[in-house]
């Protein structure tokens, strides 16, 4: 984990928190410690000398798991408001003493690949040690404090035991609720079952606004000295559902990356305020969420989905070097070639399947192969976002073998191109056609006389 930003937590705090060190020890580093009340040093276990874990809350989770409806959904919300976690601080030096202070703690705000920034919590000292063996600081909070706590800070995600399964997603719009006291009314449950987080997705549909919203937004944005760039788009925080998942979210990006937090999450908030509350955005929510991200940017351009930019990112050079692919026999294990096509073989749309592996160009050679499922679709409408949909949805239904694919990275993409399944079958590489091409026969030469 990398610490990216750290903030000042806010003066809502009411409840001076315990703060925790947890660290390795040197001998059994099966033992999960913790300290109480802001003193530091090596505990010997965790049951006795930690932190108490919120019982009720994993109660909870795994019930909620195990059969996904309205009560128990409702009942992990309920556990995460009067529950104490465990908040993940910012690191800092061994000869610094904490501060326990709560209006001074310093959080830790981690970043994703995807320039996504979320919050780590905890239900117990053992949780913490799944996510970080090395050890760390953590605070303990009660849960509607906590949501208090991160509200006015970026983080637009908060996960309760990341590294473990289960774990709970909660987007910014589902914990400021919380903030408020208020039960989410989701269509999803928050807790998750892979053993790490899902990543967000991000989609630019054309009809995401109506052109006079989109017009009447640019008129507002455009007044806006402070930012740079703009767009309408939709986001599918980690965990939710393909099908009704989606968040509304207007991206912007300020010009100065070095704005401090609170002239940032002033602006963020007169910009929402400006635009939510006129009449032809009555009937339509939206998010809105800050991103910094160059490639982000040079995606919104790919798309034309910005309102405006005035430093859009310069394209980038075109290299002669192409895409290489190759057909290892060794990708996978025979227990997992197998499982993959147990599920591929169910799904009715997929005529034809290969596991090989791609180096994009420009990869280290050494290094930068990408293990991949090739497939040939059909009924598939031929948009990105549905081939993407479809395509993922096959990756985490073979990755649910966790046993099998706990270690191992892959990635699903579909290859239309008849050539390649030509060369596949004829290699005998394929895992199977349901109805292969047509090998082509060789012209005979002629001669001329």
């Amino acid at each position: 984990m990398v610490l990216k930003q750290l903030f000042g937590a806010s003066n809502k705090e009411t409840r001076k928190p315990q703060v925790s060190t947890i660290e390795q020890p040197p001998e059994k580093p099966t033992h999960e410690l913790a300290t109480q009340s802001g003193t530091q040093h090596t505990s010997a276990n965790t049951e006795t000398d930690g932190p108490a874990a919120a019982v009720h809350l994993e109660q909870a989770m795994f019930e909620n798991a195990r059969n996904d409806n309205t009560d128990t959904r409702f009942k992990v919300y309920q556990e995460l408001l009067f529950s104490d976690l465990l908040l993940a601080l910012a690191d800092s030096e061994s000869n610094t003493p904490i501060n326990t202070d709560p209006a001074n703690v310093n959080v830790a705000i981690l970043t994703n690949p995807q320039n996504v920034k979320f919050a780590a919590a905890f239900t117990n000292a053992a949780a913490t040690k799944r996510w970080r063996p090395e050890g760390g600081n953590y605070v303990t909070v009660r849960g509607q404090d906590l949501f208090k706590l991160l509200e006015p800070s970026p983080a637009e995600v908060v996960v309760i035991n990341p590294g473990s399964a289960p774990f709970i997603t909660l987007p910014k719009i589902e914990y400021r609720q919380l903030a408020a006291g208020i039960i989410p009314q989701s269509q999803q449950s928050p807790v998750q079952t892979a053993t790490t987080p899902q990543e967000p997705q991000v989609a630019f549909p054309p009809d995401i606004v109506t052109e006079m919203q989109k017009n009447f937004a640019r008129e507002v944005l455009l007044k806006q000295e402070k930012l740079d760039a703009c767009a309408f788009g939709a986001m599918l925080p980690p965990g939710a559902k393909q099908e009704d998942g989606w968040v509304r979210t207007l991206f912007v990006r300020v010009k100065d990356p070095a704005m401090k937090q609170e002239e940032g999450q002033a602006l963020m908030e007169n910009i929402h305020k400006a635009i939510a509350e006129n009449e032809a955005f009555k009937d339509t929510g939206f998010q809105l969420l800050h991103v910094p991200d160059t490639n982000f940017w040079g995606m919104v351009a790919q798309n034309n989905a910005a309102i405006f930019d005035a430093n859009p990112p310069q394209p980038q050079e075109q290299t002669s070097q192409e895409m290489q692919l190759a057909f290892p026999p060794d990708v996978f294990t025979p227990e997992q070639k197998t499982a993959s096509q147990s599920v591929i073989e169910s799904e009715s749309r997929v005529e034809a399947a290969a596991i090989g592996a791609i180096l994009p160009p420009g990869a280290n050679k050494e290094s930068g192969w990408i293990r991949t499922i090739f497939l040939r679709v059909k009924d598939i409408q031929p948009t990105q976002e549905e081939v993407q949909k479809f395509c993922m949805d096959v990756r985490d239904r073979i990755r649910a073998n966790e046993n099998l694919f706990k270690e191992t990275g892959f990635e699903v993409g579909v290859m239309p191109d008849p050539n390649f399944w030509v060369a596949m079958n004829r290699e005998k590489i394929a895992l199977f056609d349901r109805n292969p091409p047509p090998v082509p026969t060789e012209t005979p030469a002629t001669a001329t006389v």
